[in-house]
């Protein structure tokens, strides 16, 4: 069974998340998975109120100083310029810009694939059948999938309402 356990930097405190997947056996064949998010710094803050030795609250202060010196490391002073916190945020921002133009691309895509291939699928009942009538739709519904092919390459945020 895989357990991934990942760390991450965050102002309250140094957290940690934990990923395994759980098996249900009521449910064949469904996969669920448990995350657990911990927070360090916050734990230990909760058991410090609990604790009455001075020795061992000033552990705890110790402890919960460190990482939050971890923290404000992490996220102020990189050893590299291209890993501090705002650029960082900034390779987020434009890869979700990135994916949501990829996606507006998408819903083109396979707009006019669709349309493209019920074209196909009428010229060849056309061909079979002789309806002249089935020959039109097929140019009319494969134009409008190639002109939904070429917005998508072009300019997929001019049809808002697709995707």
């Amino acid at each position: 069974m895989p357990v991934s356990f990942t760390t991450c930097g965050l102002l309250p405190a140094l957290s940690a998340t934990v990923t395994a997947p759980v098996i249900l056996p009521v449910l064949f064949g469904v996969k669920v998975t448990l995350k657990v998010h911990v927070e360090f710094a916050a734990t230990l803050e909760a058991q410090k109120s609990a604790v009455n030795d001075p020795k061992a609250q000033e552990a705890f202060e110790k402890q919960i100083a460190d990482f939050k010196a971890t923290v404000a490391r992490y996220e102020k002073d990189p050893k590299k310029p291209e890993d501090s916190m705002d650029a960082i945020q900034d390779r987020a921002k434009e890869a979700s810009e990135s994916r949501e133009l990829a996606n507006r691309r998408l819903g083109h895509y396979e707009l006019g694939s669709g349309l493209t291939q019920i074209a196909i699928v009428l010229a060849s009942a056309a061909i079979i059948t002789g309806i002249s009538a089935l020959v039109w739709l097929s140019v009319a519904l494969g134009a409008i999938g190639a002109a939904l092919i070429a917005f998508g390459f072009l300019a997929p945020t001019v049809l808002s309402f697709i995707g």
